[in-house]
C-alpha cells in the first residue's frame, strides 16, 4: 500500500491518528522496523494539525512527564523548525547549495554510480523487486486544475478579506475572518522550482488544500502580488518554506508552537531543550 494510501490527507485521518497515540509503546519500540510510530509526520509537516493539537489530544488520555520521549520528538520538531531557520547562518539558506536541497535530492546524490555501495543498491529493492524513483515535479500536476490569477482577479478581490492556505499549513481558516473572506489555496512557483515534488505528494496536499480553500493558486511572487493589490486585508500562517514570498503581500500570523521561546542561540538540541523546558515537570505545563 502506497503512504498515500495508508494516510488519507483529511484533518479526520490526522485526528484518529492522535487517538491511537500509546506514548509507552511509542517510546518503547519508535526505532523498530515495525515500532509504534504516530504516523503523523506529513499531517504535522503540513500543517493538517499542529504540534499543540497532538499534545493536547494525547494529554486527555493520559498524563505525561515533559521528559517523555514522545514531547522529547516534538522538541526536536520543533528545534528545526523554529530554532534552526532562525539562528542557522545565512549561507546555510542559499540557494545551490548542499543543504538546500530536497529529500529526493539528497536521495539521488546518495545514489549515485560514482558513490554508490552495496547497501545503497539494497536501499533501492523491496522484497527484491526494483522500487524506481518516481519523477520530481517542479510544477502542479495539470490534472490538479489550479487556476493562474489574471487581470480580473484584482478587480473581484478588491475590498476584500482574503485568507491564503499554504502547503504548510493546510488547516482550517479562523474563525475571526470577516463575513464574505475568500479563501485561496497557494503553490508559490518559486518554491516548487527549487523543491520539486512527486506527483503522489502534489495530489496528497492538493486534496488536503481544497478540503479548506474555495480556489487555488499557482503564481509566482511578483503575480501574487498585483493579484491581491486590492484586497482590504490579506492573512495567512508564517512559515520558513513561505516567509520570503508571502511577508511582502499578507499579514503572518505566527504558527502556533509548543515550547517557550528561546531567545539565546543553541548550539545544540541538547541545549535548547534544557532552556525550553526548564521549570517544567509536566507536558500539561507547555499548553
Amino acid at each position: 500500500m502506497a503512504w498515500a494510501d495508508a494516510l488519507p490527507p483529511t484533518c479526520g485521518a490526522a485526528l484518529a491518528r492522535i487517538a491511537r497515540v500509546r506514548p509507552a509503546a511509542y517510546a518503547r519500540t519508535r526505532n523498530h522496523l515495525d515500532g509504534a510510530v504516530t504516523g503523523l509526520s506529513p499531517y504535522l509537516t503540513h500543517g493538517l494539525v499542529t504540534q499543540r493539537d497532538v499534545l493536547a489530544g494525547v494529554l486527555q488520555r493520559e498524563p505525561l512527564p515533559v521528559q517523555h520521549k514522545l514531547v522529547f520528538e516534538l522538541g526536536w520538531r520543533e528545534f528545526f523548525r523554529h530554532v534552526w531557520a532562525r539562528y542557522a547562518p545565512v549561507h546555510w539558506h542559499s540557494p545551490g547549495s548542499v543543504l538546500d536541497q530536497s529529500y529526493e535530492a539528497l536521495d539521488r546524490m546518495a545514489r549515485d554510480a560514482r558513490v554508490a555501495t552495496a547497501s545503497a543498491d539494497i536501499a533501492s529493492t523491496v522484497d527484491g523487486v526494483a522500487t524506481p524513483e518516481p519523477p520530481l515535479l517542479t510544477a502542479p500536476p495539470p490534472d490538479l486544475g489550479l487556476r493562474v490569477p489574471d487581470a480580473a482577479t484584482a478587480d473581484r478581490l478588491r475590498g476584500r478579506e482574503v485568507w491564503l492556505v499554504h502547503p504548510w499549513a493546510l488547516r482550517a481558516p479562523p474563525p475571526d475572518l470577516a463575513d464574505g473572506a475568500v479563501v485561496i489555496g497557494l503553490y508559490l512557483r518559486e518554491h516548487h522550482q527549487a523543491w520539486p515534488w512527486p506527483a503522489a505528494r502534489w495530489h496528497w496536499v492538493d486534496a488536503a488544500m481544497t478540503a479548506v480553500a474555495s480556489e487555488r493558486w499557482t503564481v509566482d511572487a511578483a503575480h501574487l502580488a498585483g493579484a491581491l493589490a486590492g484586497a482590504a486585508r490579506v492573512r495567512s500562517v508564517d512559515d520558513s518554506h513561505v516567509t520570503r514570498q508571502l511577508q511582502p503581500v499578507a499579514q503572518l500570523d505566527a504558527a502556533p508552537i509548543v515550547f517557550p521561546s528561546v531567545e539565546r542561540h543553541c548550539a545544540s538540541f541538547s541545549q535548547w531543550w534544557t532552556r525550553a523546558t526548564r521549570g517544567l515537570q509536566r507536558a500539561e505545563d507547555l499548553l
